[in-house]
Formats: structure tokens, C-alpha cells, sequence
């Protein structure tokens, strides 16, 4: 769950006068009357799609291509009441030679459902919020800005499953944010909860920084996660994530796993990185640039890019393989 320093307000124009219609990411306007008239009846609309060819450095291994389209939407009934969706859907496929052409990997294509959620009250106004429906219970800063190569391969085991859930958010509105979360998913023979609680504290002699601290229970088995958030004066957003499973790795006989990545996002979205290190699994260097035009077109800064990414994943065990990889790749937003 990416941290949203601003809230869900609507700051482009909208269409229409009973209900408004935004497209691309929803700002917060600077008038709060304004935004308490904006968002009674407007809706949100962001999507993606992309297409990228990877190859894998110095192996014999034909080409692997990754189609991919993300949406989310956010329908504000009034500045209390909002139903926001999110999910993906991706499929990698190979090259077999001009004869067979392109055939789906095993896995097939993936489809992944981030949330749908009812969400009650709104970060700007309002102290006490809650949010209900299909979700991850707060653990965490999960961000990744990475292309689609290689979210399709990132592990989710440290951030949860997404599942029918409660989350509360306590707020104090100048530096401190408690959120807690509940799921009772699961197999009907236990009474456990799934549970969380995530601490998330702005620090005042940074202009933008935030601590974050999370502990999850999953029926005995306890996730615990630490994080540094900062924004530039520029929006260039840096993290860094500890996170650590007390699960055991059947493949390589561990007692817990353990996460650490750091992770760069310019501002326009042209320039980003991530380091991560997975405990006796993999240590990865991954890095992309993308180019967008067509703007004086299309209206928009970030409508077309051309991308391209380089990624080194080195193996800390015998039962992995090192690879280098590359790829380069179109992508379409709204």
C-alpha cells in the first residue's frame, strides 16, 4: 500500500455538473470549500497499459513479452462515503520461433485484485476514518515503481493476501496515523482473525518524512516491517522497507524470511530504482527510464512513453539462478 501523502480531492477539472468525471491522478484542491463541493458526486479514473519485450543476457532463452493494463477508480459519493477499486491483470508469454510464435508461460495470465473497497470518511477532514471490502490489512509501505517485468516476479508473501477486511485509521492530523486491520478469512475450523496494526509518524525536522512501524498476526505467524518515507521539494520520493516473516522456507529449510529494499520514484515518473535483498533467495539491482511525448497531442505529460529497464538479480543460493536482465517496452496512461 503506497503512502498517499495528500488526499483523495479532485483537482483537475471535471465534467459535468451533476456528477464530474476526473481522469489521471486526483489531487486535493487548496480551497476546502471547494473540495467539500467537488466531492459530493465526482469520480476518479486512472488506467494503464503496457507491453514490454525481455531478454535475458548471455542465456540462450528466447524473448519473454509481459502485457499488462492496471485500473482504479474512485467514485465520491460525498466528502464521507467513496467506493474506490484497483487491480492489474498480466500475461507473460515466450517466443517459440517464427513458427509457434508467442505461447503463455504456465502461469498463465494473472489477474490481481489490489482492493474494492467502501471507504468512510476522507483524510483531509476527518480524524476517524474506516475503510471495508476486499483489502491487505495495513502492514508496511509496500511500494514498488517498477516496470511490469518485474512486478510480475516480486513475492507478496511480506505484505499479506488481500481478503474480505476492517481497516480503522486514527489520525491526528498533524503527525500521527494509528491504522488497524482485521480479517476473519480463512479456514472455517479457526476462530483467529488475521490482525494488524501499522504506526505511521511524520518527522518535523524533515519538510516530508514519515516513520513507519507494523506488526501483523496471521493465525501464529507474525509479520513485523519497519520504513523511512521522504518526498524532495521536487515529488522525487525515496524509501527504504525491513520486512521479516516468522514462516518457515520449505525450499531453502529457513526458519523466517527477510526483506530489505530501497526504492527511488522521480517525480514525473521518467527515472526510478530498486534494490532489493531477499534473506539466502536473491539480492536484485533494478533500474528504468522512461520517455513520454506525444504531450502537445494528447494534452497530458505522461499520456506515451517508450521504456526501458536493466535489472541484475544475483542468487544466494544453489537452487536459483543469477540473471541479467533487460527490457524495453511501451506504455499508455489516462
Amino acid at each position: 500500500m503506497m503512502i498517499s501523502w495528500g488526499a483523495a480531492g479532485l483537482g483537475k477539472q471535471v465534467l459535468g455538473s451533476a456528477f464530474g468525471l476526473a481522469l489521471g491522478v486526483c489531487q486535493l484542491p487548496e480551497d476546502n470549500a471547494v473540495f467539500m463541493n467537488t466531492m459530493s458526486g465526482a469520480a476518479c479514473l486512472r488506467a494503464r497499459a503496457s507491453e514490454d519485450i525481455s531478454v535475458d543476457v548471455g542465456s540462450h532463452q528466447s524473448p519473454v513479452k509481459i502485457a499488462a493494463g492496471s485500473a482504479s477508480i474512485g467514485i465520491h459519493f460525498s466528502p464521507i462515503f467513496a467506493l474506490q477499486a484497483k487491480g492489474s491483470i498480466r500475461g507473460v508469454s515466450r517466443f517459440n520461433g517464427n513458427s509457434a510464435g508467442w505461447s503463455l508461460l504456465p502461469n498463465g495470465v494473472e489477474r490481481r485484485r489490489d482492493h474494492v473497497i467502501l471507504r468512510i470518511g476522507n483524510s483531509a477532514v476527518h480524524p476517524i476514518r474506516a475503510s471495508l471490502g476486499e483489502q491487505r490489512i495495513p502492514f508496511g509501505i509496500d511500494a514498488n515503481p517498477a516496470d511490469d517485468l518485474w512486478l510480475v516476479t516480486e513475492d507478496r508473501v511480506f505484505w499479506g493476501p488481500v481478503a474480505p477486511s476492517a481497516v480503522v485509521t486514527f489520525d491526528n492530523m498533524v503527525e500521527t496515523q494509528l491504522d488497524i486491520g482485521m480479517s476473519a478469512d480463512g479456514p472455517k475450523e479457526t476462530s483467529l482473525p488475521r490482525i494488524s496494526a501499522r504506526l505511521m509518524y511524520d518527522l518535523s525536522f524533515f519538510e516530508r518524512a514519515r516513520l513507519v512501524a507494523s506488526i501483523a498476526d496471521e493465525r501464529g505467524t507474525r509479520r513485523y516491517g519497519f520504513g523511512f518515507v521522504s518526498t524532495s521539494r521536487a515529488g522525487d520520493t525515496s524509501h527504504f522497507e525491513l520486512a521479516r516473516i516468522n514462516a518457515s522456507d520449505p525450499v531453502l529449510d529457513a526458519g523466517f524470511r527477510l526483506l530489505f529494499r530501497f526504492a527511488f520514484d522521480a517525480s514525473d515518473r521518467r527515472w526510478w530504482l530498486v534494490y532489493d535483498e531477499d534473506r539466502l533467495r536473491t539480492q536484485s539491482f533494478l533500474f528504468g527510464y522512461r520517455y513520454f511525448f506525444l504531450e502537445k497531442f494528447t494534452g497530458t505529460a505522461d499520456a506515451l512513453a517508450m521504456r526501458l529497464s536493466f535489472g541484475r538479480v544475483r542468487s544466494l543460493n544453489p537452487l536459483i539462478k543469477s540473471k541479467f536482465l533487460m527490457a524495453l517496452g511501451v506504455e499508455a496512461n489516462l
